[in-house]
């Protein structure tokens, strides 16, 4: 065989190699607690204790980019009892309901269950339920769903604090698309809220905020984009907080202050959002 047909074979072998792991259908593992989901572009790992992301980054980039970090459903205000009272959500869960379903290449992680105290427990007044969804398929975006139900009616007004939060690290920037125009700003002010939606509105045809690194040789994104709630006033709030040391935290708020919708008892109440992970940074050039 001639030396130039054979190279033809190679590079056209190697073209296939990197298409099929580019459409690498996501794979699932468990070990240690978690379960692992993975294909050519991230590896999520989640908690088989609570349902929750654990760990969310590009397969592709040096492990100084963004990393989604943990992820977590809480209150301290005003849900259990008036002001404040301890921690309660799923940190501390141990005895979710943790399904995984594999379906048209796609695998969907669903879990179940009751808040908690820092201690595990769930306290006597407590009349609340939580649930998660993530859904992979063999692209960098992840679409998740979190949603709480009440077997207790709690009217509308009553002051409060109940959000799903994400921890993200290695970050230098954020930008938010927002009714004014998309916001790029420096993270790095010092702990404290440095965007509430209720105060600067995204902009409602594409609700986006992401976070951005900017490490030599692994700058890439994490972008929260689709964001929205189900019924109508789900979403009451979007907040991002700098935690200092390139940490930052997203809240999206079911309850926030006295602004919330009435929960009637038994319903779903859903909070939705794309999560993408990537090298580069979305409308910057390389």
């Amino acid at each position: 065989m001639k030396a130039a047909t054979m190279l033809l074979i190679l590079l056209l072998c190697g073209a296939a190699a990197r298409g099929a792991a580019g459409d690498q259908a996501p794979v699932v593992t468990r070990g240690e607690g978690k379960i692992t989901v993975s294909n050519a572009r991230l590896t999520a790992l989640i908690s088989e204790a609570n349902g929750a992301l654990v760990e969310l980054r590009s397969a592709g980039r040096a492990r100084t980019g963004p990393v989604a970090a943990g992820a977590n459903i809480y209150a301290d205000i005003g849900v259990l009892s008036p002001g404040s009272h301890p921690y309660y959500g799923t940190k501390a869960v141990t005895n979710a309901r943790v399904t995984v379903t594999a379906e048209a290449g796609r695998v969907i992680v669903s879990s179940e269950g009751e808040p908690a105290l820092d201690d595990g427990k769930s306290p006597p007044e407590a009349r609340w339920s939580y649930r998660l969804r993530y859904t992979f398929d063999d692209t960098s975006t992840v679409e998740m769903l979190a949603g709480v139900r009440t077997d207790s009616p709690r009217p509308a007004g009553r002051s409060g604090f109940l959000a799903a939060t994400f921890d993200i690290g290695g970050v230098d920037e954020w930008f938010a698309d927002t009714r004014d125009g998309t916001r790029w700003v420096d993270l790095g002010a010092g702990p404290g809220r440095c965007f509430e939606a209720h105060q600067t509105p995204l902009l409602r045809s594409r609700p986006r905020l992401g976070l951005l690194s900017r490490t030599i040789g692994a700058s890439g994104s994490i972008v929260f984009d689709r964001i929205s709630g189900s019924p109508e006033g789900a979403l009451n709030d979007v907040i991002l907080y700098d935690g200092g040391g390139r940490r930052a935290t997203l809240f999206l708020n079911w309850i926030e202050s006295e602004a919330s919708i009435a929960f009637e008892a038994g319903h779903w109440y859903d909070i939705t959002c794309r999560l993408t992970i990537a090298d580069g940074i979305p409308g910057r050039e390389p």
